[in-house]
């Protein structure tokens, strides 16, 4: 069908300019009008989503201010079915995932942070309150050792984190390290315990500290109870993870015995030897007490450690 050319005549009869717009020409006033609409149109737009937004706001300054208002009607505290104490109250703490180059803070400061928020009772059973809010704060290995060892008070839990996350200088932390011993019946509890002091002499001490796997598969052996220690000897493994997955499938038939305290002392009195325990340390040149390289029995450190059972 042939293009329809529309003219508009002047006040001379002589036809007007046209302008070709996708494949129809108007003149140039029926342009212009068309330019004024649409920014007529787009204004009127942006008004709109302005307006719109303001009571956006406006609703949201409403229900915060409710939200308040509710949260202030509520009661400071109440007993729960626990007869623990249960406070209503928002806090900002921040996380902890036991990485002090990421933290900033040892354990030790972040728990009194969180006791003091909630004003917690060293030997009270830990409320519901605070049980969440350690769910939400603890992050990484902090996370995976609290949900582990499950802490039932507020002493439990300030045990489970100094112990894995101490405040030491590089040399303390690769000692700690080297001369963990298990003492917990809990073989996750234990593992976890035994990565983080190992990450943390790694950090502090990244030269000194930078095992091969075949030695951290035998710091791991060394660091469990002696039953079990004997019995993985027997099977060679020379990586951690495995070391870790045949120490897991051999726990139930080598159970982890506590041990033994000393009555007069309230310090854990020193297992001995046996034959061949003595014979392997003499040969690989490892403490007796231990085993540890490095030093003799009568020089270990843990001779001067507080509550050891002996001088």
């Amino acid at each position: 069908m042939p293009e329809t050319r529309a003219t508009r005549k002047t006040n001379d009869d002589k036809p007007a300019e046209t302008v070709t717009t996708d494949g129809i020409e108007t003149t140039d006033e029926e342009a212009m009008e068309k330019r004024i609409a649409k920014a007529v149109a787009d204004a009127l737009r942006a008004q709109r989503a302005e307006f719109e937004e303001m009571l956006r706001r406006e609703r949201a300054e409403r229900a915060l201010t409710a939200a308040t208002e509710a949260i202030r009607s509520q009661p400071p505290a109440h007993i729960d079915d626990l007869g623990t104490r249960t406070l209503n109250v928002t806090v900002d703490l921040q996380s902890f995932s036991g990485n002090f180059s990421i933290d900033a803070i040892t354990a030790r400061d972040w728990l009194e942070m969180f006791s003091d928020l909630l004003d917690l009772r060293s030997q009270e059973p830990l409320p519901r309150t605070a049980r969440n809010l350690l769910s939400s704060r603890l992050v990484g290995d902090a996370r995976e050792l609290y949900f582990a060892a499950a802490p039932m008070t507020p002493t439990e839990l300030t045990a489970t984190l100094t112990g894995a996350f101490p405040e030491s200088t590089p040399r303390a932390a690769k000692e700690a390290f080297e001369h963990f011993r298990r003492t917990t019946p809990s073989i996750d509890v234990h593992v976890v315990r035994f990565r983080c002091l190992y990450l943390r002499a790694r950090r502090l001490n990244p030269r000194e500290c930078d095992y091969t796997e075949e030695t951290l598969a035998e710091y791991f052996r060394n660091s469990l109870h002696a039953a079990l220690s004997e019995e993985l000897y027997k099977w060679q493994l020379v990586t951690l993870d495995a070391m870790i997955a045949k120490a897991r499938h051999l726990e139930p038939a080598y159970p982890f015995v506590p041990p033994q305290v000393n009555q007069l002392t309230g310090g854990q009195q020193t297992v001995p030897l046996t034959d061949d325990e003595r014979a392997r340390c003499l040969r690989e040149g490892r403490c007796f007490r231990c085993k540890a390289h490095g030093h003799r029995s009568r020089e270990c450190p843990l001779r001067a450690q507080p509550g050891n059972g002996e001088g």
